[in-house]
């Protein structure tokens, strides 16, 4: 999931090569917590540090409502395959949804400085 927001970050995909001078720069662990334990997620980095994932945000420890989304998805049966793709497409479009907000905030700082 966090790949796919990484992916997003940086404009191509893991294995591409890009000419940015901000690339994928490994990951690291990152203790998390939820209803039915405590494991450890792999969170990617990029070289200047300016990615912010979206599904497990900087310093959340505790992914609760998260895993209760999963478990729920699973019932209903499906694939974890098809529950990886479902959390990927919810990442996106929180991307989304941040990148029209600035859109929509740079917009309104052409407006007031045009008056």
């Amino acid at each position: 999931m966090m790949e796919s927001e990484m992916t997003d970050h940086l404009g191509y995909p893991k294995s591409a090569r890009s000419h940015s001078e901000n690339c994928r720069n490994g990951s690291k662990t990152k203790n998390v917590r939820s209803k039915y334990g405590e494991f450890e997620v792999d969170v990617p980095q990029d070289r200047n540090g300016t990615f912010e994932p979206q599904i497990v945000k900087n310093r959340q420890k505790d992914i609760s409502g998260i895993d209760d989304k999963i478990i729920s998805m699973y019932a209903k049966g499906l694939t974890t395959r098809q529950i990886s793709g479902h959390m990927e497409q919810y990442a996106k479009n929180m991307m989304l949804r941040k990148y029209e907000q600035y859109l929509v905030d740079i917009n309104n700082q052409g407006s007031e400085e045009a008056v």
